[in-house]
């Protein structure tokens, strides 16, 4: 990962492979991402934004492959081809098929998500990844929080009004 990123391992953040007809994106987490892990142990956590599109490598859909053969497509295109088979050989893969997750990130307008206080409520808020925060990023924790004090804020100052 050090040679792909020119940054050292475990410490580029996300990544994301454009050319990739999957939009493959993943981390390499900092270990020791889990408790008792050991090292020289990696985590890797990955996401396809478009899972059902035939992979460039491996020629089937993300969501009809195995976790091997996910990571043999990962691999090809950070062109570690001459070390694919013994990468494979030594990785677990659990895929995860979760349909929603990248929901976030699909073309929106705007008007598609409610501001977090209704116009006009006085005693209800939304909260969540769901809702309109200006000048804001979804798909993090912060997000979530954000959106909660900004709840709170308003509805306090709506009381004191």
């Amino acid at each position: 990962m050090e040679k792909f990123s020119g940054q050292e391992a475990d410490r580029n953040g996300i990544t994301t492979l454009s050319e990739s007809s999957w939009m493959l994106t993943f981390i390499l987490n900092h270990p020791p991402y889990y408790q008792n892990q050991p090292a020289g142990v990696y985590v890797w956590y990955g996401i396809a934004l478009y899972p059902n599109k035939m992979g460039d490598y491996v020629r089937k859909s993300m969501s009809q492959c195995s976790g091997r053969e996910i990571l043999e497509e990962l691999l090809r295109h950070l062109k570690f081809d001459a070390d694919v088979d013994r990468i494979l050989d030594s990785s677990i893969l659990t895929p995860c098929y979760m349909p929603l997750v990248t929901s976030q990130f699909l073309k929106r307008k705007v008007s598609d998500r409610p501001d977090v206080v209704p116009e006009g409520s006085t005693n209800l808020a939304l909260t969540g990844q769901f809702v309109e925060v200006p000048d804001d990023c979804v798909f993090t924790m912060e997000y979530s929080v954000r959106s909660a004090q900004m709840a709170v804020s308003k509805l306090l100052i709506s009381t004191k009004s």
